[in-house]
């Protein structure tokens, strides 16, 4: 079962990369492609999938916190601010935004 986000902005960003990056196995030979090198479109490897959803993770856990502006929780673009970024990177170097497997 894929993950709810609670925040709109975040909500927004896993349909973006649900779209290059599905976690549905059913739909992976179907991704959209993306402009690569040269721009010449190519669907991102597992690998990328895998850093996108973490992505997307962690800025699930970094919406809502004081270090990030309260706009960055409503649009999508607002999670790519400077200001949003700057809080963004600030809990993410603390060692804030990692997940942690279950005991």
């Amino acid at each position: 079962m894929a993950p709810t986000y609670s925040a709109p902005s975040v909500q927004r960003l896993a349909a973006l990369v649900n779209q290059v990056a599905p976690r549905d196995p059913a739909r992976w030979d179907d991704r959209e492609r993306v402009p690569g090198a040269g721009g010449v479109p190519i669907q991102v490897s597992r690998q990328r999938a895998d850093q996108l959803w973490m992505v997307v993770g962690m800025f699930d856990r970094a919406v809502g916190r004081e270090d990030m502006p309260g706009r960055s929780s409503q649009a999508v673009e607002q999670l790519f601010t400077w200001v949003a970024l700057r809080g963004f990177w600030d809990l993410a170097v603390a060692g804030e935004l990692r997940a942690f497997a279950a005991d």
